[in-house]
């Protein structure tokens, strides 16, 4: 029994060190973003602006597909889901007159699952994005 006790110690405390596992027990979903999640997440709030294959509506709503501002640094594209933006606004010598609400009512794990979504749909292929990264980014503009 002595040994079976020392083995989930050891475990628990390996959970701790690697980020698994925090503190008090519950899973660190601050390093697994859900795609899955993410998908349901552009379907409710991403899809009638941005299409289903992220291709955007011209003249209105860019697409989300190989947009330099989708797979390029976390930050700025973080704040744009928090705050909103109102065109003109231009991607690739197109230009772009639509408004995008703020979305700052979704949680970190909403923005960060459908964030990468949308960076690892539609032909792209960026890096995740994480709740701390959301959270980072929301604790600066608040």
């Amino acid at each position: 029994m002595r040994n079976i006790i020392g083995i989930l110690v050891i475990m628990l405390l390996a959970g701790i060190t690697f980020g698994f596992v925090e503190k008090d027990g519950k899973q660190n979903m601050s390093t697994l973003p859900s795609p899955e999640e993410g998908s349901s997440v552009y379907k409710r709030h991403c899809l009638s602006c941005h299409q289903t294959d992220g291709s955007g509506v011209p003249s209105l709503y860019p697409p989300l597909k190989g947009n330099e501002r989708v797979i390029g640094e976390k930050g700025p594209l973080i704040e744009v889901l928090l705050l909103g933006s109102k065109g003109p606004f231009s991607v690739d010598k197109d230009k772009y007159m639509g408004a995008m609400a703020a979305y700052k009512f979704l949680s970190d794990e909403d923005i960060a699952n459908v964030l990468t979504y949308i960076r690892t749909n539609f032909t792209n292929n960026a890096s995740a994005v994480s709740p701390v990264d959301v959270q980072e980014v929301r604790n600066s503009i608040d």
